[in-house]
């Protein structure tokens, strides 16, 4: 490929005491991986498609770089060291993923193995290592789970052997011994990631319960390069915080908590969720995780929708959260000569959206309303560079969190006390203050008999009295009544059970 295309990665190394980029240049019928330190080296020469995410590995004076094939979904891996001083294909054969996150062992100072975790036949990723002398490849792991993470604590491999390896899942952590010369596996150790099990929590203070947290990477954090805004942190013009501007301005007081990171993959949101929300409550978890992951080229849409659902649970079963996750946004990435960017975000969107309705949580698709807008998809990220939504776009995020919140229903009435008033056809109810923020009213439904409830009266207030006159109770004392909480848009909670009271 002819260089002078646009440039979509760089990343700077220090080579034999001088300044080297590895960087990735697109065109018009793919992209290739340059090494410059001066002069330009253009490493995928011979591997033509769409050449990405490259990595380089050093021993002294000498390196090897790694990097991902990539053609209508096939993935392949491709290598180039400076020994050879030739790029080529080294594994490749009907690989439905292959993670950027390669790594690589020595072995007499020169490269022996590389490492790396793939989808192949099965639907999780696991973990295959690739014998660079003798040009085999072999599964390490095929597990129940997509392992996540490899490491191997010492990859200078000289006199050894064997070595040890440690493959991690989100549940469990393996230990692999590996023989060298015939690439023989054996478990030695399979641990189960134990988890701190939390106390209960205790309720939802008001503040808490109408509070909105945005849990996500950079577009959750605020960033935003725009020609009109100054600086690029912007968190008050994000979707989360045009949210609860919104009720704020419509419904009632409402507060919010920003838990974005920029860079953040899924894993590492997820790694670090328990922690953040030990200091930060809010009832309304806002998840956007999944643009790093893509760009990253580390995680496949099954593992990245995996760590989500994960998030989402934990959100919901442990802190008793209400859960809304978001597919990710279009990126400025979309190249006509590079489709990975755009292919697997729509893969990873439509898992998303097919985990979120198969688990019930309630999801808004960004992807597909950016592409709807009239001013189009582009207009929605920022201006300068980069691929953060805009202004524009966040609101477009928020006008679909919104209606989602509205429909909500609100929570029923509890602990209920009622009384007689002695000698007046009345009686007193109470029951705890009702602390969302978009609460309307109680409707209370009452009658001379538990399946004839046919008088009905509406109550702002938890304390309040109901009226018999100008009813006739000269011959039945007995009256009974339930009420419910009725919000701001006419959503009602269920019913309390019927309660009876004699007015004796």
């Amino acid at each position: 490929m002819i260089s002078g295309g646009e440039i979509i990665f760089t990343k700077e190394y220090q080579l034999r005491g001088k300044v080297a980029n590895l960087e990735v240049e697109s065109g018009p019928f793919g992209s290739d991986v340059f090494l410059r330190t001066g002069i330009s080296k253009n490493l995928s020469y011979h591997t033509p498609g769409e050449n990405l995410f490259p990595r380089m590995f050093m021993n002294e004076d000498d390196y090897a770089v790694t990097w991902i094939n990539y053609r209508k979904n096939n993935f392949k891996l491709s290598y180039y060291d400076s020994f050879s001083e030739h790029g080529r294909v080294i594994v490749s054969g009907n690989f439905e993923f292959l993670s950027s996150d390669t790594v690589m062992a020595f072995d007499e100072g020169k490269p022996r193995f590389v490492l790396f975790r793939a989808i192949k036949g099965t639907d999780n990723e696991d973990v295959f290592i690739h014998d660079l002398k003798t040009g085999r490849t072999v599964r390490v792991a095929e597990t129940g789970g997509n392992e996540n993470t490899i490491i191997i604590n010492n990859t200078d491999l000289t006199g050894k052997g064997s070595f040890q390896l440690t493959a991690r899942t989100l549940d469990n952590e393996y230990i692999y011994e590996i023989d060298k010369s015939d690439l023989h596996v054996v478990l030695k150790a399979d641990h189960q990631i134990v988890k701190v099990i939390k106390k209960k929590l205790p309720a939802f203070t008001t503040e808490e319960l109408n509070t909105i947290i945005g849990f996500g990477d950079s577009i959750t954090w605020g960033k935003m390069r725009m020609y009109d805004l100054v600086d690029l942190y912007h968190p008050e013009l994000t979707y989360w915080a045009k949210t609860s501007e919104y009720f704020n301005e419509n419904y009632g007081q409402t507060y919010t908590v920003n838990l974005g990171v920029n860079r953040d993959t899924s894993l590492m949101g997820l790694e670090r969720m328990d922690e953040n929300l030990q200091y930060e409550k809010g009832y309304f978890l806002l998840v956007l995780f999944g643009t790093n992951d893509v760009v990253s080229g580390s995680f496949s849409s099954n593992s990245t929708s995996q760590n989500i659902l994960r998030i989402l649970e934990n959100g919901r079963n442990n802190y008793g959260m209400f859960p809304i996750v978001s597919t990710v946004p279009p990126q400025k990435l979309y190249l006509d000569g590079v489709q990975f960017y755009r292919e697997q975000t729509e893969q990873l969107n439509e898992k998303i959206k097919l985990m979120a309705s198969e688990t019930n949580f309630p999801y808004i698709d960004p992807y597909k309303a950016f592409f709807d807008q009239d001013e189009g998809w582009e207009a929605m990220l920022e201006d300068i560079k980069g691929n953060h939504p805009s202004p524009a776009g966040h609101q477009v995020m928020a006008d679909l969190v919104i209606p989602i919140i509205l429909k909500l229903i609100p929570e029923a009435p509890s602990n209920v006390t009622f009384s007689p008033n002695t000698g007046e056809n009345s009686f007193n109810v109470s029951c705890s203050v009702n602390r969302e923020f978009d609460f309307g009213h109680y409707r209370v439904l009452f009658g001379f008999s538990p399946v004839l409830l046919n008088r009905e009266m509406t109550v702002q207030s938890n304390y309040f009295t109901v009226h018999l006159y100008p009813f006739n109770l000269s011959l039945r004392r007995t009256i009974y009544f339930k009420f419910q909480s009725v919000d701001k848009d006419g959503n009602a909670s269920d019913f309390t059970d019927i309660y009876s009271i004699n007015l004796k």
